[in-house]
């Protein structure tokens, strides 16, 4: 309950900056998703990728990890990638995780949306089937807004 406190009493942010019996940890690289040799034009595809921070002591995470699952089997060529936030603090402080779970649909490297908190199954059906039509060209990539810029680590 002690390490609780700090996340209660001064917010969410504030508990990473407390949580010293931590090590500090780097930012792991994310992986290329692999080649996909399904489609005749994936040189003319932007890269599609889809984030899902979640922590294991979440229990919104565990019960809308299924439909993550069920949505993520249902389109093969996205790749989604879950990742810890309890071991990954450096990457969510990165990507600006203020809620669990927080799902990020990325596309050649750039948010392109994001879902915090509780979503539905159609929810993360929507954000695949928008990442992927924005991957095809089906609709233009969205502009950053006010300049600022969400890019992948390198690797």
């Amino acid at each position: 309950m002690k390490r609780l406190l700090p996340f209660f009493a001064l917010g969410f942010g504030a508990s990473f900056l407390l949580d010293r019996k931590k090590k500090k940890r780097s930012a792991r690289k994310l992986e290329s998703p692999p080649a996909t040799p399904e489609s005749p034009n994936d040189d003319e595809r932007l890269d599609i990728r889809i984030y899902v921070f979640e922590a294991t002591w979440c229990a919104v995470c565990a019960r809308t990890k299924p439909a993550l699952l069920e949505v993520s089997k249902s389109h093969p060529n996205i790749p989604f990638q879950f990742v810890d936030f309890d071991e990954e603090r450096d990457l969510a402080i990165q990507f600006n995780i203020t809620a669990l779970p927080t799902v990020i649909a990325m596309v050649d490297g750039k948010e392109v949306e994001r879902i915090e908190g509780k979503g539905s199954a159609s929810q993360y059906e929507q954000m695949a089937l928008g990442a992927a039509n924005i991957a095809s060209g089906a609709i233009p990539l969205p502009a950053s807004p006010e300049g600022e810029k969400k890019k992948l680590p390198p690797g």
